[in-house]
């Protein structure tokens, strides 16, 4: 005698809720498929019920909160580690936390959020750099809260305690400066390899909270006060496009006028209605609100597509305008570059500017320079998306795919921009909602 079993239409249905409730969108290929199916079983057999449309029924009832939020997170891959790509590190060190200092030097106030933090090797990072950029942090008021849907790895962020896992691509010196090996019965109690604690004066610096990013109200904001920097990386890859947008707006809503959004490399790029802008440091893209009187609220595409855009906001002098490097490349095309990188990062600036046949032209140059990059398929199968041609954009994604399917997990893609398992998530993500789109 078989057990209850997950039909079709039930697993639509949990698919459904989680969107519905978190702004993810599972099951997208048959592995994540069958994954969100076994969990569902596993919940259940730890449930009051036994079938899996009784379980439902509970969960979307909200009478099984916390065990709808453990699938939820079970949905996700909770990847981190210190100072985690390295061009984005780099423009969060040289320019987008220099400029919001140069702001701040009267009120000396900063407020920024790691949204979406995991085991907080994110936060951290953050911490220590803004410790470096201020000798006396005791002259500011700096609040840095970081929030993760996933009370376990919560508890571990708040505990500060790490293996080598956690160091891999960091500064050599790194452990010397912010932790201290654990020796003893204290290492002994953690497990036999070694691990590191992180020093109070950082752990110090960060306050951590769990967060629903589709419903729960964001910090700061609800008593009045407005966001300097937030990162968000890595998370809404496993979004919906819809609530992927709608987070976008949300966030420019919650940043102070010119404040800054870095989002991971793989994660959708917001549209014009999310009242953000791109701008290119280097290797990196971050993007900022737009200096707007009112924002709006995102519109239907062929409005959106209508509607005029508004001027882009000031960017520091040290930092060339995207537009203004683009546009350059386009009327000297023998002088461009011939690392594929700067093609690359082209590519992507001008999907974030709406131009995506401009994009297209880039990513191509860079394609044909390194046919090896995933990160170069995937970007140009997001550009065909954009003009309307599924066919190509299938073709790209597709050849991603292949080129990702020979890599470990972990393996740092070109330019130290992600991993392979989180690009691999996306262009899952972007085939399943093609073959969504076609059905």
């Amino acid at each position: 005698m078989t057990g209850p079993e997950l039909t079709a239409s039930m697993h639509a249905a949990y698919v459904h809720l989680l969107e519905q409730q978190f702004g993810l969108r599972p099951g997208r290929d048959a592995s994540q498929a069958q994954h969100l199916d076994e969990t569902v079983m596993q919940l259940l057999a730890t449930s009051p019920h036994t079938d899996p449309a009784d379980l439902y029924t509970a969960l979307a009832a909200g009478l099984l909160p916390q065990m709808l939020e453990v699938l939820a997170t079970s949905m996700t891959i909770g990847e981190t580690h210190f100072f985690r790509v390295t061009p984005q590190i780099e423009a969060l060190r040289r320019v987008v936390l220099p400029d919001l200092i140069g702001r701040h030097t009267t009120d000396r106030r900063l407020r920024v959020w790691s949204a979406g933090c995991s085991t907080g090797e994110e936060p951290y990072t953050l911490a220590m750099l803004i410790s470096e950029q201020l000798p006396r942090l005791q002259d500011w008021d700096v609040q840095l809260v970081a929030t993760d849907l996933n009370r376990a790895a919560l508890e571990v962020a708040r505990l500060g305690v790490y293996g080598e896992w956690s160091f891999r691509d960091s500064p050599l010196d790194l452990r010397t400066r912010f932790f201290t090996l654990l020796s003893g019965g204290a290492q002994r109690s953690l497990g036999t390899a070694p691990q590191w604690r992180l020093n109070d004066h950082i752990r110090g610096m960060v306050r951590f909270a769990h967060l629903n990013l589709a419903e729960d109200p964001f910090p700061f904001v609800s008593g009045g006060e407005r966001l300097d920097l937030i990162l968000c990386r890595n998370v809404t890859i496993y979004f919906g496009k819809d609530a992927t947008q709608r987070l976008y707006h949300r966030f420019a809503e919650a940043l102070d006028p010119a404040g800054w959004l870095v989002l991971g490399p793989s994660d959708p790029v917001p549209t014009h209605a999310s009242a953000l802008d791109v701008t290119a440091l280097n290797g990196a893209l971050v993007w900022r609100r737009r200096q707007l009187a009112r924002l709006v609220p995102p519109r239907s595409p062929a409005r959106a597509a209508a509607a005029r855009r508004p001027s882009t906001p000031r960017v520091p002098a040290r930092v060339k305008h995207p537009s203004a490097a683009t546009s350059e490349q386009r009327r000297n095309p023998a002088n461009a570059s011939m690392d594929p990188l700067v093609h690359l990062q082209a590519g992507m600036v001008q999907l974030g500017d709406g131009a995506p046949a401009e994009a297209i032209d880039s990513l191509r140059r860079a394609a044909f320079l390194d046919e090896t990059s995933a990160l170069v398929q995937f970007s140009l199968g997001t550009a065909y998306r954009q003009i309307g041609d599924p066919s190509r954009s299938r073709s790209a994604f597709s050849r991603a795919r292949r080129l990702l399917a020979g890599l470990a997990d972990d393996q740092p893609l070109a330019g130290g921009i992600g991993v392979t398992r989180e690009l691999r998530n996306a262009v899952d993500a972007q085939l399943a909602d093609l073959d969504r789109t076609r059905s």
